[in-house]
């Protein structure tokens, strides 16, 4: 039988935040009791928990993410693991090394693919403070994609960029280039994906599916990992 990996966070008041953005809060507004039917009210931030970037959070007049083509969104899914390279200070960009190291054993990545990148850092997930990893100048510490390996992705005509940190660029990055790579050629990114450890290097299909918010930057979203089937007989 074909497997169904969520790679989803479940959206809390305390996961792990980028610095500066609001909480997660929730308040109910019906009750079963008083109404006849429960409901909440919420407030989060687009980019919060694992959740889409649009190409419009980086470049101006760039795609939406209420408008990011829906054939985009289910896609073969290729997963780059570097997660023995990561060192606990957090400081890594994966470059085009580890992509060519990837490609010897599996082949260019694939026109139409969502690139993954497993960096180990979901481990830390539950304890926010060792996910975000700030220096003692307050700069987060995570790893990320480094530009020249963006650029490589790019030229392989991948759809999408997924990471299992806070950010596609490393945390100390200030000017973003690996967002500014794939948002200006198109590509759509998402942040904070869970356990990719269980998803092959190649040949499970991811569907991800993003709130469809008007004129959005972001937005939280599902991420759902369909493993090749094993079943016997199945080619």
């Amino acid at each position: 039988m074909r497997q169904i990996i969520d790679l989803t966070h479940v959206v809390t008041p305390a996961i792990p935040l980028f610095p500066g953005d609001l909480a997660f809060a929730r308040a109910p507004s019906a009750d079963c009791g008083r109404q006849g039917y429960a409901a909440y009210h919420f407030t989060m931030e687009e980019h919060c928990g694992t959740h889409v970037d649009a190409p419009l959070h980086f470049v101006p007049g760039g795609t939406p993410v209420d408008a990011i083509d829906a054939g985009t969104l289910w896609a073969p899914a290729v997963v780059i693991d570097v997660s023995s390279k990561v060192p606990g200070t957090g400081e890594y960009a994966v470059s085009t090394m580890d992509l060519d190291a990837w490609e010897k054993v599996h082949g260019p990545i694939p026109r139409g693919a969502i690139v993954m990148v497993r960096t180990g850092w979901d481990a830390r997930w539950e304890e926010p403070a060792r996910y975000l990893n700030l220096d003692a100048k307050k700069v987060p510490r995570f790893p990320g994609l480094g530009a020249a390996a963006a650029r490589r992705i790019v030229a392989r005509g991948a759809v999408a960029v997924g990471i299992d940190t806070l950010s596609l660029d490393p945390g100390s990055s200030t000017d973003f280039p690996a967002h500014h790579v794939l948002f200006g050629a198109g590509l759509y990114g998402v942040e904070n994906l869970a356990s990719l450890d269980r998803v092959p290097a190649l040949g499970a299909t991811v569907v991800v599916a993003p709130a469809r918010l008007g004129g959005g930057t972001g937005a939280p979203a599902r991420g759902l990992a369909r493993l090749p089937d094993t079943s016997p007989g199945r080619p």
